[in-house]
């Protein structure tokens, strides 16, 4: 069970930084072409941030299921704050009537944890991609 929570885990973080890419690249093209805030901005913020959650279900699964090496400290501190930064900013994104600077925050709630979650990969010793 542990192995399978593991490689699901593992494999799961592609599906997100694809995810993260795709809300990157259409959130940009919104906030530089300053476009009126549409469904699939929400759409696009809103798979980035499931799969994020999903992440992170499975990661605590897994943490509970295999032994505790103190490495892992790391990668679950910037794992939390990533999704805590996300879901802070994503939130914030919905308060804003500006459409140029919604598109900026949801950008930003995507931006912020991805460099978390390089930083959380890259601290144990795992690489990105």
């Amino acid at each position: 069970m542990s192995t399978a929570l593991f490689h699901a885990h593992s494999g799961l973080r592609y599906l997100v930084l694809l995810a993260a890419l795709v809300a990157v690249a259409y959130l940009l093209r919104g906030w530089v072409a300053r476009r009126a805030w549409d469904r699939a901005a929400r759409v696009v913020g809103a798979m980035f941030t499931g799969l994020l959650d999903l992440q992170a279900l499975l990661g605590i699964g897994v943490a509970l299921a295999r032994p505790w090496e103190g490495r892992y400290v790391g990668h679950v501190v910037m794992m939390l704050l990533a999704l805590v930064v996300a879901h802070a900013f994503s939130s914030s994104a919905k308060r804003v009537a500006d459409d140029h600077a919604r598109y900026g925050r949801a950008l930003l709630a995507v931006i912020v944890p991805v460099v978390l979650i390089i930083g959380g990969i890259l601290a144990i010793g795992r690489r990105v991609v």
